[in-house]
């Protein structure tokens, strides 16, 4: 009996606070968000950390203290890295926020530079805008409304995939923008790119215009360490942060708890952006 009854506690134990999260859910935020907050709970890291859960409870019943206490130790991890609240702290300390002065002055700049890795390739080769893609549409804006006299794409593939440079080229291409005024420049990481670009403006090509601010298209989070590159190698670039993952300031909701992949994604992306502070990268 006692077999059958740990199981039995540990699916109470995991329920109960799975079950409040669902019905809070909904009563602050309607039907769709308690389905939401369920759907959760059932992918695979909310699935792993109510494991986590259910095998502690298991164990601590049987009497196997230690091995409770490791998937504890575990459920409270998983439950961090995952958790909404964390990623969105993590993601802010980070982003750059848009400066509205910045694209409401009048002169034009000299150059926009669209910073590689927001196209992907999809399985039939057709290139899409990923996560990141509003730096593409950033660019392409900037050049309709006359806000830039000529565009720079950047990037080399480290993979056997084509170059960053050519898929944002054709990219701004399929939108209008003419192929005469955009250049490229390879680079395999941001550094690079930034190597290349301080030797394509000390020697541009005699078609590329010779005045104005030069600036920096690229997403939210990235674009302090992409400063940070560009004034070691004497670059002063007018930051244009984009594709920001911490929006408009919302309300806390139960559902929040529950850990998903793209919380933790998130977490990543901020805590790549600390490791790379840290090393002076």
């Amino acid at each position: 009996m006692k077999g059958v009854m740990r199981p039995a506690l540990a699916t109470l134990v995991c329920g109960v606070p799975a079950g409040s999260i669902v019905v809070v859910s909904g009563t602050l935020q309607g039907t769709p968000a308690a389905m939401h907050a369920a759907t959760d709970c059932f992918m695979p890291l909310g699935l792993l950390w109510w494991s986590c859960l259910f095998l502690a409870v298991v164990a601590l019943s049987s009497g196997y203290r230690k091995v409770a206490i490791a998937f504890l130790i575990q459920f409270m991890v998983i439950g961090v890295i995952g958790n909404g609240q964390i990623a969105k702290w993590a993601m802010a300390t980070v982003e750059m926020p848009r400066d509205p002065q910045t694209l409401a002055a009048t002169d034009p700049f000299r150059c926009v530079i669209l910073l590689g890795g927001s196209v992907s390739v999809a399985a039939d080769g057709t290139f899409e805008l990923n996560s990141d893609g509003q730096r593409v549409m950033l660019t392409a804006q900037l050049w309709h409304a006359g806000k830039t006299a000529s565009i720079i794409t950047t990037g080399t593939s480290i993979a056997d995939l084509p170059d960053p440079r050519e898929t944002g080229r054709q990219m701004l291409q399929s939108v209008g923008v003419p192929a005469a005024a955009i250049y490229e420049i390879s680079g395999r990481n941001t550094f690079e790119e930034m190597q290349r670009l301080k030797q394509f403006v000390s020697n541009p090509p005699k078609t590329f215009p010779a005045e104005g601010r030069i600036a920096l298209v690229t997403s939210a989070f990235h674009i302090p360490r992409a400063i940070r590159h560009a004034e070691q190698h004497g670059l002063d670039l007018v930051p244009l942060p984009c594709s920001h993952r911490v929006g408009k300031s919302t309300p806390f909701t139960p559902a929040e708890l529950i850990p998903t992949a793209g919380h933790a994604q998130t977490l990543a992306l901020a805590s790549k952006e600390w490791l790379a502070w840290l090393v002076g990268r």
